[in-house]
């Protein structure tokens, strides 16, 4: 949708007849309902952003304020094609991560009902509602947790259990890393994307910490927001807090002195962007061969529990 969008608005075509054929092109069915209330709030004389925000919670707070800063600095088509490449970038790593899981999850589910072997013989005496009920019961915890998990992960918003999950994703070997420096480059992003649309710096500063989708970076920002009124320059604000890299902070203060601010907050986007789906790439090929391991050492425990548990009945019995 939004590459369609960015080669339409870049031809000139107005932002309410771009829309207009992403809904007959029909991307995705869950596209047209909130497609349709955006045109129909934009042909009334509403902005697109204000036309957005009437679909609240359709897209997420990072795509509004770029949108936004887009639509006011006139370079709509460019925000929208920065979208894209996120997204592209995104689904890719998704299918690779996916993909490479299959095996590790197919693994998983065949040892589940495999052991303990006890039961498997129960099963095959005939005994079969025992089984199915523990099996449930194991599968079912662990679908459970597996949904939790991406429900609290994928929800919008700053609140208690994404900062939770936050500070547990952020002890996980690159995983945390991967996800601190996307968020990293969000922020530059929409700081970028803010100022040339005429956005004062300190203005800028809490909108796009909103945007940037992670709830640590948003608190350390907001709580700089005094300072910043207060004479300090956001670098010195900011580095006050312990929360963001001594890179970030170093390339920042060269912007802010050299007053090529625009250019740095790109070039911040795009190492942190490079940098973490680096990692988040090397996560994908290391979790999989981590579950992989994990149920190869189940599968040696459970068969090591099984002949100790054999050779000591041999023995109780020749005893």
């Amino acid at each position: 949708m939004y590459f369609q969008l960015a080669s339409q608005v870049e031809a000139g075509i107005p932002i309410g007849s771009a829309i207009r054929n992403q809904i007959a092109n029909a991307l995705h069915p869950s596209f047209a309902k909130p497609l349709q209330g955006v045109v129909c709030c934009i042909e009334e004389g509403y902005s697109l952003s204000e036309a957005l925000e009437t679909e609240s919670g359709w897209l997420p707070r990072f795509d509004m304020a770029l949108i936004k800063a887009g639509e006011e600095s006139g370079r709509l088509d460019e925000c929208f094609r920065v979208l894209a490449d996120y997204y592209r970038e995104r689904a890719e790593l998704s299918k690779r991560v996916i993909g490479e899981s299959i095996y590790p999850a197919l693994v998983l589910h065949v040892a589940i009902v495999v052991f303990p072997p006890s039961a498997m013989i129960r099963l095959i005496e005939g005994d079969w509602i025992p089984f199915l009920l523990q099996k449930g019961l194991v599968l079912g915890t662990l679908y459970g947790a597996f949904f939790a998990l991406a429900f609290v992960t994928q929800r919008e918003g700053g609140g208690h259990w994404q900062s939770m999950m936050e500070k547990v994703f952020h002890r996980i070997p690159l995983l945390g890393t991967a996800r601190r420096h996307l968020a990293l480059s969000r922020l530059s992003m929409a700081l970028e994307a803010l100022i040339n649309a005429g956005v004062g710096i300190v203005q800028a500063w809490p909108v796009a910490a909103r945007a940037c989708g992670s709830p640590v970076i948003e608190r350390a920002a907001m709580k700089s927001i005094p300072q910043m009124n207060e004479g300090w320059l956001p670098s010195d604000a900011i580095k006050e807090r312990g929360v963001f890299p001594s890179h970030f902070i170093g390339l920042y203060q060269t912007g802010e002195q050299s007053g090529k601010m625009d250019e740095t907050l790109r070039r911040l986007h795009a190492y942190y962007q490079e940098d973490g789906f680096r990692k988040l790439k090397g996560f994908a090929l290391w979790a999989p061969n981590a579950i992989y391991a994990l149920v190869a050492l189940f599968i040696v425990w459970r068969i090591f529990v099984f002949w100790t548990e054999h050779f000591k009945n041999i023995t109780d019995a020749l005893q």
